[in-house]
């Protein structure tokens, strides 16, 4: 395989590789309860295998395992021909096909339909005590959530507005309304702001 041919095919790889119907079954197979490594990396190679097989059969491979391993024979032969954009590829393919190097190094590849891990449970009354932590997710089209001086709803509005992502430690919490002194982010140092607004969480408790 001439390198552009090689660049060509991993392109079509990524493709493949990165919708969420792919993704979806490897985190599937990682999830499995009792799988080693190696048990995994065989149903890992079954999964990959009906999305390899109608790429490498446009570059004259037959469709098949051994097609397969002739492929990537053929890719390592022009290895140290490869561009910078190639070898940042190679590390990509190998991100997308590990769910495990994917919890290491999120977001490595942006677009990818990777699955949202599944947030633990927990009880939010103990997120209600003071000194627990929240981070503030409302508020991304307006600039931030608006603080007030008190408890009351209709007590004086502060100059500025607590920031997305900003996070908080509890003083107290009263219907719904949190009393707060702030540990990160831009915002007032301390200050009442309403935990949900429309049905909508505008603040959610720092798990970890």
């Amino acid at each position: 395989m001439t390198v552009k041919e090689v660049e060509q095919m991993m392109i079509q790889f990524m493709a493949a590789y990165k919708k969420a119907e792919f993704q979806i079954k490897l985190h599937d197979i990682y999830n499995m309860p009792g799988l080693d490594d190696m048990a995994k990396g065989r149903k890992r190679q079954e999964l990959c295998l009906p999305y390899q097989m109608p790429i490498i059969a446009q570059y004259g491979f037959e469709e098949s395992k051994k097609g397969v391993a002739q492929s990537v024979a053929a890719a390592n032969a022009v290895f140290e021909q490869y561009t910078e954009s190639m070898k940042t590829m190679h590390f990509q393919l190998s991100w997308l096909v590990n769910p495990d190097e994917q919890k290491g190094n999120p977001n490595f590849v942006p677009d990818a339909e990777v699955p949202e891990p599944e947030k633990p449970e927990i009880d939010i009354e103990d997120f209600m005590l003071k000194g627990a932590t929240w981070k503030v997710i409302g508020g991304r089209s307006s600039g931030g959530i608006v603080v007030r001086k008190s408890e009351a709803l209709n007590s004086p509005v502060l100059r500025f507005k607590l920031v997305p992502d900003a996070k908080v430690q509890v003083e107290e919490v009263v219907n719904s309304r949190l009393h707060y002194k702030r540990l990160s982010g831009d915002g007032p140092d301390f200050g009442w702001v309403s935990l949900q607004a429309n049905g909508k969480m505008l603040l959610e408790p720092c798990v970890a």
